[in-house]
């Protein structure tokens, strides 16, 4: 069995009551079947408190009390924790914000970017990402992948490295992407010879304000887990030739902080590109990374007239609100992969065109 994971994985550490946010607010838990079997079992004045907390014996999940999981305490710290030890957590509890895809004899692990301890690794270095690959001891020993996730597995190194080639405008780089991926995806629907790299850029038509309004319309109309969602975005679309006009200064303002942007790109198509192994649904996820990019960028540029600055920490929290509401509720993950055969701003071309923004 084999682990693959982010040089910055081993780093990461729970930040605990110093988090200015917390993912035991506003979340509805759910509590594995092993993990409340034993909540349900727990002796003692803990024990009641335990059961009291939790919905149901079967298919639980914390009951929230002013959107808050009752066992945070007032210092932000995890009651179960402080009574029973981290081994005590459910499963989701103790992953979080760690992610894992499971393939034949292989393990893929990452940080998502719904969490502020996991955004300062991500976005702290500036150095191009790499990545450990090791036997897990004591493991079954590693399968031979299907020809398929193989070669995906093998595309998606030829991807990750032009996305971190610095030598070419990052939008360049992009746009090679989304190319690279329609190519992809009409070898696995039409069993056609896999690519032998990226495609040459061969540019981009001119960008069109209504497609950032059709792309910002469709993210407003989607279920909000935070309330005032749908009102940032739609902030956005009234405001939009300002954005817009302001983009260059802003790129220009950042400095060298624009390879923020590469590395969420990088973060996405580590985490979602591999999973066309399972439904052969690779160009969808692209096209999820680029509108990803997007809809930040302009979140950004947003905060940085408001502001006349755009801080670190600044980015770690645009990256952290949009994944909470896209990368953590599969309706709105399961939506976009819909819209984005459907809409006419997602396709590949009109993505490419709006990329246009970056430098």
């Amino acid at each position: 069995m084999l682990l693959r994971q982010p040089g910055y994985f081993k780093d990461f550490r729970c930040i605990g009551g110093a988090c200015t946010d917390s993912c035991c607010i506003g979340w509805e838990i759910p509590i594995d079947d092993e993990t409340n079997a034993r909540y349900q079992s727990l002796p003692g004045a803990f024990g009641e408190r335990l059961r009291a907390g939790i919905s149901a014996q079967k298919d639980g999940h914390f009951l929230l009390r002013d959107g808050r999981c009752p066992f945070l305490n007032r210092q932000g710290l995890c009651e179960i924790i402080l009574e029973m030890g981290e081994d005590a957590l459910c499963q989701i509890c103790a992953d979080h914000p760690r992610y894992y895809n499971r393939l034949p004899g292989r393990v893929e692990a990452g940080l998502g970017l719904c969490c502020e301890a996991a955004g300062r690794l991500i976005f702290s270095d500036p150095r191009p990402v790499e990545w450990d690959c090791f036997p897990v001891k004591g493991a079954e020993p590693s399968a031979v992948l299907p020809d398929d996730t193989a070669a995906l597995l093998s595309a998606r190194d030829t991807a990750l490295a032009f996305l971190q080639d610095r030598r070419t405008p990052l939008y360049i780089r992009l746009r090679r992407l989304l190319a690279y991926a329609v190519e992809w995806q009409d070898s696995l629907d039409m069993g056609l010879p896999y690519p032998a790299g990226p495609p040459a850029d061969d540019g981009a038509g001119e960008l069109s304000p209504a497609d950032y309004r059709a792309l910002l319309a469709f993210f407003a109309g989607r279920e909000a887990i935070c309330p005032d969602w749908p009102a940032r975005l739609r902030a956005l679309s009234a405001g939009l030739p300002r954005l817009l006009e302001a983009a260059p200064d802003f790129c220009k303002a950042l400095g060298g902080r624009l390879y923020e942007y590469e590395r969420l790109a990088v973060c996405y198509v580590d985490r979602y590109f591999i999973r066309a192994a399972e439904d052969g649904e690779l160009l969808s996820r692209v096209k999820f990374a680029a509108a990803s990019l997007l809809v930040q960028l302009l979140l950004d540029i947003s905060l940085w007239l408001e502001k006349g600055a755009y801080t670190p920490a600044d980015r770690i929290d645009t990256a952290k609100a949009y994944s909470r509401e896209m990368e953590y509720s599969e309706e709105n993950l399961a939506a976009f992969l819909e819209a984005s055969w459907e809409l006419d701003c997602l396709t590949s071309e009109r993505l490419a065109a709006m990329l246009r923004l970056l430098p």
